[in-house]
Protein backbone atom coordinates (compact mmCIF):
# COMPACT_ATOMS: atom_id res chain seq x y z
CA UNK A 1 0.00 0.00 0.00
CA UNK A 2 2.85 2.39 0.82
CA UNK A 3 4.44 1.78 -2.58
CA UNK A 4 1.15 2.38 -4.40
CA UNK A 5 0.51 5.54 -2.39
CA UNK A 6 3.97 6.93 -3.23
CA UNK A 7 3.49 6.15 -6.92
CA UNK A 8 0.14 7.93 -6.82
CA UNK A 9 1.77 10.97 -5.25
CA UNK A 10 4.21 11.19 -8.18
CA UNK A 11 1.33 10.88 -10.64
CA UNK A 12 -0.60 13.64 -8.88
CA UNK A 13 2.29 16.08 -8.93
CA UNK A 14 2.96 15.39 -12.60
CA UNK A 15 -0.75 15.78 -13.40
CA UNK A 16 -1.10 19.09 -11.56
CA UNK A 17 1.91 20.48 -13.42
CA UNK A 18 0.28 19.72 -16.75
CA UNK A 19 -3.39 20.44 -16.05
CA UNK A 20 -5.07 23.69 -15.09
CA UNK A 21 -7.05 22.33 -12.14
CA UNK A 22 -7.16 24.20 -8.83
CA UNK A 23 -7.33 21.72 -5.93
CA UNK A 24 -6.05 23.91 -3.06
CA UNK A 25 -2.81 21.94 -3.17
CA UNK A 26 -0.78 22.04 0.06
CA UNK A 27 2.63 20.37 0.39
CA UNK A 28 3.55 18.86 3.74
CA UNK A 29 1.34 16.93 6.19
CA UNK A 30 1.72 16.36 9.94
CA UNK A 31 1.08 13.14 11.86
CA UNK A 32 0.07 14.24 15.38
CA UNK A 33 0.24 12.11 18.53
CA UNK A 34 -0.67 12.48 22.20
CA UNK A 35 2.61 10.82 23.17
CA UNK A 36 5.94 12.12 21.85
CA UNK A 37 7.33 8.57 21.89
CA UNK A 38 4.88 7.58 19.15
CA UNK A 39 6.03 10.50 17.02
CA UNK A 40 9.68 9.59 17.50
CA UNK A 41 8.98 5.98 16.57
CA UNK A 42 7.19 6.98 13.38
CA UNK A 43 10.07 9.27 12.42
CA UNK A 44 12.56 6.43 12.94
CA UNK A 45 10.62 3.98 10.78
CA UNK A 46 9.13 6.25 8.10
CA UNK A 47 11.19 9.44 8.20
CA UNK A 48 10.01 13.00 8.65
CA UNK A 49 10.90 15.82 11.02
CA UNK A 50 9.85 15.43 14.66
CA UNK A 51 7.83 18.31 16.15
CA UNK A 52 7.30 18.99 19.85
CA UNK A 53 4.11 20.20 21.48
CA UNK A 54 5.10 23.86 21.17
CA UNK A 55 5.71 23.58 17.44
CA UNK A 56 2.39 21.80 17.00
CA UNK A 57 0.65 24.57 18.95
CA UNK A 58 2.16 27.16 16.63
CA UNK A 59 0.64 25.19 13.74
CA UNK A 60 -2.79 25.28 15.38
CA UNK A 61 -2.80 21.87 17.10
CA UNK A 62 -3.09 21.95 20.89
CA UNK A 63 -2.98 19.43 23.73
CA UNK A 64 -0.79 16.96 21.84
CA UNK A 65 2.63 15.58 22.75
CA UNK A 66 4.46 15.41 19.44
CA UNK A 67 4.22 15.05 15.71
CA UNK A 68 6.05 14.24 12.51
CA UNK A 69 6.13 16.64 9.57
CA UNK A 70 6.30 14.74 6.27
CA UNK A 71 7.38 17.21 3.61
CA UNK A 72 6.68 15.07 0.54
CA UNK A 73 3.03 14.40 1.44
CA UNK A 74 0.31 16.58 -0.06
CA UNK A 75 -3.26 17.60 0.77
CA UNK A 76 -5.93 18.49 -1.78
CA UNK A 77 -9.57 19.53 -1.81
CA UNK A 78 -11.45 16.43 -3.06
CA UNK A 79 -14.50 18.40 -4.17
CA UNK A 80 -12.40 20.71 -6.34
CA UNK A 81 -10.56 17.69 -7.73
CA UNK A 82 -13.85 16.06 -8.74
CA UNK A 83 -15.17 19.22 -10.37
CA UNK A 84 -11.90 19.85 -12.18
CA UNK A 85 -11.67 16.30 -13.51
CA UNK A 86 -15.26 16.36 -14.71
CA UNK A 87 -14.66 19.63 -16.54
CA UNK A 88 -11.54 18.25 -18.24
CA UNK A 89 -13.33 15.05 -19.32
CA UNK A 90 -16.02 17.14 -21.00
CA UNK A 91 -13.45 19.48 -22.58
CA UNK A 92 -11.70 16.44 -24.09
CA UNK A 93 -14.94 15.24 -25.66
CA UNK A 94 -16.02 12.73 -23.05
CA UNK A 95 -19.70 12.40 -22.21
CA UNK A 96 -20.83 11.88 -18.64
CA UNK A 97 -24.13 10.04 -18.31
CA UNK A 98 -25.85 10.33 -14.95
CA UNK A 99 -28.28 7.60 -13.97
CA UNK A 100 -28.88 4.53 -11.84
CA UNK A 101 -26.65 1.61 -12.79
CA UNK A 102 -28.17 -1.70 -11.72
CA UNK A 103 -25.42 -4.05 -12.83
CA UNK A 104 -23.22 -5.28 -15.69
CA UNK A 105 -23.18 -8.29 -17.97
CA UNK A 106 -21.05 -9.63 -20.81
CA UNK A 107 -22.11 -11.35 -24.02
CA UNK A 108 -19.07 -12.75 -25.76
CA UNK A 109 -16.54 -9.94 -25.54
CA UNK A 110 -19.08 -7.13 -25.32
CA UNK A 111 -19.84 -5.88 -21.83
CA UNK A 112 -23.10 -4.09 -21.17
CA UNK A 113 -24.14 -1.71 -18.43
CA UNK A 114 -27.62 -2.40 -17.06
CA UNK A 115 -29.49 0.86 -16.51
CA UNK A 116 -32.98 1.54 -15.28
CA UNK A 117 -33.85 2.56 -18.83
CA UNK A 118 -32.29 -0.47 -20.50
CA UNK A 119 -28.85 -1.79 -21.43
CA UNK A 120 -25.93 0.07 -22.96
CA UNK A 121 -23.17 -1.79 -24.78
CA UNK A 122 -19.55 -0.63 -24.51
CA UNK A 123 -16.00 -1.64 -25.32
CA UNK A 124 -15.10 -2.06 -21.67
CA UNK A 125 -16.46 -1.46 -18.19
CA UNK A 126 -14.58 -0.39 -15.07
CA UNK A 127 -16.53 -0.81 -11.84
CA UNK A 128 -15.32 1.90 -9.49
CA UNK A 129 -18.39 2.44 -7.34
CA UNK A 130 -16.69 2.38 -3.96
CA UNK A 131 -18.61 0.52 -1.28
CA UNK A 132 -21.42 -0.20 -3.77
CA UNK A 133 -19.12 -2.05 -6.17
CA UNK A 134 -20.19 -5.41 -4.78
CA UNK A 135 -23.83 -4.66 -5.63
CA UNK A 136 -22.92 -4.09 -9.28
CA UNK A 137 -20.87 -7.28 -9.40
CA UNK A 138 -23.74 -9.54 -8.36
CA UNK A 139 -25.07 -9.66 -11.92
CA UNK A 140 -21.81 -11.36 -13.01
CA UNK A 141 -21.64 -13.56 -9.89
CA UNK A 142 -18.49 -12.01 -8.53
CA UNK A 143 -17.96 -10.92 -4.94
CA UNK A 144 -15.09 -8.42 -4.39
CA UNK A 145 -15.49 -8.73 -0.61
CA UNK A 146 -15.82 -4.98 -0.15
CA UNK A 147 -17.37 -3.76 3.08
CA UNK A 148 -18.63 -0.22 3.80
CA UNK A 149 -16.87 1.66 6.61
CA UNK A 150 -18.87 4.72 7.59
CA UNK A 151 -17.12 8.06 8.04
CA UNK A 152 -18.16 11.62 8.86
CA UNK A 153 -17.00 14.96 7.45
CA UNK A 154 -17.60 18.42 8.92
CA UNK A 155 -16.92 21.60 6.92
CA UNK A 156 -16.31 24.90 8.72
CA UNK A 157 -16.30 28.46 7.41
CA UNK A 158 -13.00 30.06 8.46
CA UNK A 159 -14.01 33.55 7.24
CA UNK A 160 -10.55 34.07 5.76
CA UNK A 161 -8.68 33.08 8.91
CA UNK A 162 -5.72 30.71 8.73
CA UNK A 163 -6.72 28.16 11.37
CA UNK A 164 -4.00 25.52 10.84
CA UNK A 165 -0.64 25.99 9.15
CA UNK A 166 -0.48 22.44 7.79
CA UNK A 167 -2.91 19.56 7.21
CA UNK A 168 -2.73 16.85 9.85
CA UNK A 169 -3.92 13.45 10.94
CA UNK A 170 -4.62 13.18 14.66
CA UNK A 171 -3.36 9.61 14.80
CA UNK A 172 -4.80 8.64 18.19
CA UNK A 173 -8.31 9.45 17.01
CA UNK A 174 -8.13 8.81 13.27
CA UNK A 175 -9.24 12.40 12.63
CA UNK A 176 -8.05 14.32 9.58
CA UNK A 177 -7.78 18.13 9.54
CA UNK A 178 -7.17 20.24 6.44
CA UNK A 179 -7.76 23.84 5.46
CA UNK A 180 -8.81 24.39 1.86
CA UNK A 181 -8.10 27.83 0.52
CA UNK A 182 -8.92 30.75 2.77
CA UNK A 183 -12.45 29.86 3.79
CA UNK A 184 -12.91 26.14 4.47
CA UNK A 185 -11.68 23.82 7.22
CA UNK A 186 -12.43 20.11 6.74
CA UNK A 187 -12.60 17.68 9.67
CA UNK A 188 -13.01 13.97 8.91
CA UNK A 189 -13.21 10.94 11.17
CA UNK A 190 -14.73 7.62 12.20
CA UNK A 191 -14.29 4.17 10.74
CA UNK A 192 -17.38 2.11 11.46
CA UNK A 193 -17.93 -1.15 9.59
CA UNK A 194 -21.66 -1.32 10.21
CA UNK A 195 -23.02 -1.72 6.69
CA UNK A 196 -24.79 1.03 4.80
CA UNK A 197 -26.55 2.30 7.91
CA UNK A 198 -27.44 5.95 8.31
CA UNK A 199 -28.68 5.96 11.91
CA UNK A 200 -26.57 7.53 14.65
CA UNK A 201 -24.95 10.10 12.36
CA UNK A 202 -25.80 13.05 14.59
CA UNK A 203 -24.20 11.36 17.59
CA UNK A 204 -21.06 10.57 15.58
CA UNK A 205 -20.89 14.16 14.35
CA UNK A 206 -21.13 15.54 17.89
CA UNK A 207 -18.37 13.20 19.08
CA UNK A 208 -16.14 14.13 16.14
CA UNK A 209 -16.60 17.85 16.76
CA UNK A 210 -16.13 17.50 20.51
CA UNK A 211 -12.80 15.71 20.04
CA UNK A 212 -11.57 18.06 17.33
CA UNK A 213 -12.34 21.13 19.45
CA UNK A 214 -9.90 19.88 22.09
CA UNK A 215 -7.02 19.79 19.65
CA UNK A 216 -7.69 22.38 16.90
CA UNK A 217 -7.26 25.91 18.21
CA UNK A 218 -10.23 28.18 17.61
CA UNK A 219 -12.50 25.51 16.13
CA UNK A 220 -15.24 26.33 18.62
CA UNK A 221 -15.55 29.87 17.27
CA UNK A 222 -16.01 28.79 13.64
CA UNK A 223 -19.37 28.32 11.92
CA UNK A 224 -20.23 24.76 10.91
CA UNK A 225 -21.17 25.18 7.25
CA UNK A 226 -22.14 21.61 6.38
CA UNK A 227 -21.58 18.00 7.35
CA UNK A 228 -21.89 14.73 5.53
CA UNK A 229 -21.51 10.98 5.75
CA UNK A 230 -19.89 8.53 3.39
CA UNK A 231 -18.87 4.89 3.16
CA UNK A 232 -15.26 3.88 2.58
CA UNK A 233 -14.80 0.67 0.57
CA UNK A 234 -12.65 -1.72 2.61
CA UNK A 235 -11.66 -5.34 2.03
CA UNK A 236 -11.02 -8.04 4.59
CA UNK A 237 -7.27 -8.03 3.89
CA UNK A 238 -7.14 -4.20 3.66
CA UNK A 239 -5.74 -4.35 0.13
CA UNK A 240 -7.47 -2.81 -2.88
CA UNK A 241 -9.14 -4.83 -5.63
CA UNK A 242 -7.76 -3.70 -9.00
CA UNK A 243 -7.81 -5.58 -12.29
CA UNK A 244 -9.89 -7.67 -14.65
CA UNK A 245 -12.73 -9.56 -12.99
CA UNK A 246 -12.27 -13.35 -13.25
CA UNK A 247 -14.52 -14.99 -15.83
CA UNK A 248 -14.88 -11.81 -17.90
CA UNK A 249 -12.93 -10.43 -20.84
CA UNK A 250 -13.60 -6.71 -20.68
CA UNK A 251 -14.97 -5.95 -17.22
CA UNK A 252 -12.56 -4.48 -14.68
CA UNK A 253 -12.80 -3.29 -11.11
CA UNK A 254 -10.96 -0.65 -9.08
CA UNK A 255 -12.13 -0.36 -5.49
CA UNK A 256 -11.23 -1.33 -1.91
CA UNK A 257 -8.96 1.68 -1.37
CA UNK A 258 -10.60 2.25 2.01
CA UNK A 259 -9.34 5.53 3.55
CA UNK A 260 -6.95 6.13 0.67
CA UNK A 261 -9.42 6.46 -2.20
CA UNK A 262 -8.41 9.95 -3.26
CA UNK A 263 -4.76 9.24 -2.44
CA UNK A 264 -4.42 6.12 -4.58
CA UNK A 265 -6.91 6.74 -7.38
CA UNK A 266 -4.19 7.83 -9.88
CA UNK A 267 -2.21 4.58 -9.65
CA UNK A 268 -5.40 2.50 -9.64
CA UNK A 269 -6.48 4.26 -12.83
CA UNK A 270 -3.09 3.74 -14.49
CA UNK A 271 -3.09 0.02 -13.62
CA UNK A 272 -6.53 -0.55 -15.14
CA UNK A 273 -5.74 1.59 -18.19
CA UNK A 274 -2.60 -0.43 -18.90
CA UNK A 275 -4.66 -3.62 -18.79
CA UNK A 276 -7.38 -2.32 -21.09
CA UNK A 277 -4.86 -1.01 -23.64
CA UNK A 278 -2.51 -4.01 -23.29
CA UNK A 279 0.35 -1.77 -22.19
CA UNK A 280 3.22 -2.60 -19.87
CA UNK A 281 2.06 -2.47 -16.27
CA UNK A 282 3.36 0.45 -14.18
CA UNK A 283 3.80 -1.84 -11.17
CA UNK A 284 5.56 -5.14 -10.55
CA UNK A 285 3.73 -8.48 -11.02
CA UNK A 286 3.96 -9.23 -7.30
CA UNK A 287 1.91 -6.11 -6.56
CA UNK A 288 -0.61 -6.88 -9.30
CA UNK A 289 -1.06 -10.33 -7.78
CA UNK A 290 -1.57 -8.85 -4.32
CA UNK A 291 -4.41 -6.57 -5.49
CA UNK A 292 -5.84 -8.94 -8.12
CA UNK A 293 -9.61 -9.58 -8.10
CA UNK A 294 -8.84 -13.28 -8.60
CA UNK A 295 -7.96 -13.61 -4.91
CA UNK A 296 -11.71 -13.31 -4.27
CA UNK A 297 -13.08 -15.97 -6.60
CA UNK A 298 -15.97 -16.79 -4.28
CA UNK A 299 -19.11 -16.92 -6.36
CA UNK A 300 -22.16 -15.33 -4.80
Amino acid sequence: MKYLALESLKLYLDFFEKEDIDVDLVRGVVAVFKDMKDAEELSRTAGGRVLDGKELSEMGYIGMGGGVYVEHEISINPLKLYRGLRRRVEELGGRIVVGDVLGVEEEGREPKVILGSGKRGCDGVVIAAGSRSGDLCRSISYDPHVFPARGIVALYDTAGEKVVLAPALLEDYGIGVAQHGSDTLRITGFFEIIGHRVDGVQEDLEELISTAKKHVRGLGSLRLRAFGMGFRPCTADLLPVIGRIPGTKNIYIATGLCRLGVTMSPIAGIIVTSMILNLESPVKPVILNAVSPSRFIHRS
